[in-house]
């Protein structure tokens, strides 16, 4: 069931270089302090990133650790491969709360911490901090549409 297409192991790839590189800004700049806390992103039976913002253990991590986590999302491939997405319609097509209410997808905790991590690195992908999206540009499911649900986060 949950066994991820050429194209979905193909997003799961980019993410994991995305991760990482942020992570690495991070610490560079001093910054993983500033994020709040650690957290898990996992997609079904095919990935897992643990990152651990600070102390001796601080890293990324291809595994879920015993570490007390802020923020932990837990994702279908298809659906992680659709947030992270960089065709705009894909992207408004897509039904977080039927995701949700369909258990496709998961959020615990608070994903501010998650925001705050992504925006290290200016990453772009399902939760890049951008102005809104006014021009259209880019391909990423804006933050306001996972802050909708912060009641079910």
């Amino acid at each position: 069931m949950s066994q991820a297409s050429e194209q979905e192991q193909a997003t799961i790839r980019a993410y994991d270089q995305r991760i990482r590189k942020t992570f690495e800004t991070g610490a560079r700049k001093g910054k993983l302090k500033d994020v709040g806390g650690h957290f898990s992103i996992v997609v079904f039976e095919n990935a897992v990133w643990t990152v651990i913002t600070d102390g001796p253990k601080a890293g990324v991590y291809d595994e879920v650790t015993d570490d007390e986590m802020a923020f932990i999302m837990i994702a279908t491939p298809d659906v992680f491969s659709i947030m992270h997405s960089q065709d705009n319609d894909e992207i408004e097509a897509f039904d977080l709360d039927e995701a949700l209410e369909k258990k496709r997808v998961a959020m615990h905790g608070d994903i501010e911490v998650y925001l705050r991590f992504v925006a290290l690195g200016q990453a772009d992908d399902m939760l890049s901090l951008r102005s809104g999206g006014a021009s259209g540009g880019g391909g990423s499911l804006r933050a306001k549409k996972l802050k909708k649900r912060r009641g079910a986060v």
